[in-house]
């Protein structure tokens, strides 16, 4: 059901000509008075308008494009995947809860890098499994390297809290920081040859690394009810982006020309050494 409300128009004569000039915003807004008792209030009374009639239209914000390509940012890039059609340390198909953990690297040259953004997708697919089945995808810091690749137990990994009920665990916040954390059910009617799961998404979490001993981690869960016939399809990609604090940056480069400074120095000597001794030589 939709409310009409009817509204009230009320004439506006203008009282002089259009101008070009820029208007007030402030003026154009009625603001509510302190009338008496008995006195119509201004805020609903008949508005009157600043603007002539015969000067219509509209406040519009034009926003710049985007140029394109971009000028170079100094931004650096890298990049992790994992892509096998049948997964070997499952191939027993003995376990029904694993999990992948990726590493996803941090470029060490950079003094103080800055994850500005992380993208990624996941592909997983199934035949002949048993229901549905849960999965997790986590995006994790830790401050100590983690067992990578294909892990049976999540335990394993020394970042999350003793499970309780069925599914992927809780992240243990003492042990790791969480960037994101994305849970969803693949569903299977049991009648379906294949089931899918499909997810890409792109964050921003604007973190900087202030020490050397820091690790960045793609990890997938997955709890599932797997037969003898059970084939897995797991396909992932992780691109990260990073940046260098303009002051750092500032630093490095006063650090670089020095350094160049004193190497042109030393070979100015060298050279001036050079010849003396053959000037020497010649006499």
């Amino acid at each position: 059901m939709v409310c009409m409300v009817p509204v009230q128009c009320y004439p506006i004569k203008p009282t002089q000509p259009c101008s070009h000039t820029q208007q007030s915003v402030a003026a154009a807004i009625p603001q509510p008075t302190t009338d008496a008792p008995g006195q119509e209030n201004a805020a609903t009374s008949a508005p009157q308008s600043s603007t002539p009639a015969s000067c219509h239209g509209t406040i519009s914000v034009t926003q710049a494009p985007i140029v394109y390509p971009p000028k170079p940012t100094g931004l650096t890039y890298t990049y992790a995947s994992y892509d096998e059609e049948k997964i070997p340390e499952l191939a027993k198909n003995d376990h029904n809860c694993w999990s992948l953990c990726l590493e996803i690297p941090i470029p060490r040259e950079i003094v103080k890098p800055t994850l500005t953004s992380l993208a990624y997708g996941i592909k997983y697919a199934t035949t002949d499994d048993d229901g549905n089945s849960t999965v997790q995808v986590d995006t994790v810091l830790t401050t100590a390297p983690r067992k990578q690749g294909i892990i049976v137990d999540s335990a394993d990994l020394g970042i999350y809290r003793e499970k309780l009920g069925y599914g992927p665990g809780m992240l243990d916040e003492k042990s790791a920081t969480s960037l994101s954390t994305v849970s969803a059910v693949k569903c299977n009617d049991r009648n379906a040859k294949r089931s899918y799961y499909v997810d890409h998404r792109r964050l921003s979490p604007n973190v900087r690394f202030t020490t050397e001993h820091g690790y960045l981690y793609l990890i997938f869960h997955v709890a599932e009810y797997a037969t003898r016939a059970t084939q897995r399809s797991l396909a992932v990609e992780v691109s990260a982006t990073w940046c260098e604090c303009p002051s750092d940056t500032k630093k490095r480069e006063e650090a670089e020309r020095k350094t160049k400074d004193v190497s042109v120095v030393a070979d100015k000597q060298i050279k001036e050494h050079i010849d003396e001794v053959g000037r020497k030589a010649g006499t």
